[in-house]
């Protein structure tokens, strides 16, 4: 399954006690594309919960630039 709109997300991390609405890009099942101001502070693993998909999604952090993470799902890669 692959995402090429871009959809609204919001990243989870701290024990659920920090938050940050985001920007989804290009999302398919290994991994996206995530842009929000703020994303320099997010930790190299957190949950992601896309607007589509009711679960959230435990996502590693594979490239950072100025506004944008790139990540991967680390339960794709459990199932493989």
């Amino acid at each position: 399954m692959s995402h090429r709109q871009a959809h609204a997300g919001v990243i989870s991390y701290a024990n659920g006690s920090r938050v940050l609405e985001c920007t989804v890009h290009n999302s398919s099942a290994s991994w996206a594309e995530l842009r929000a101001e703020g994303v320099e502070a997010v930790p190299s693993w957190f949950e992601l919960r896309e607007e589509q998909c009711a679960q959230p999604r435990s996502a590693t952090v594979i490239w950072r630039k100025p506004g944008a993470l790139g990540v991967r799902f680390s339960e794709y890669f459990l199932r493989r």
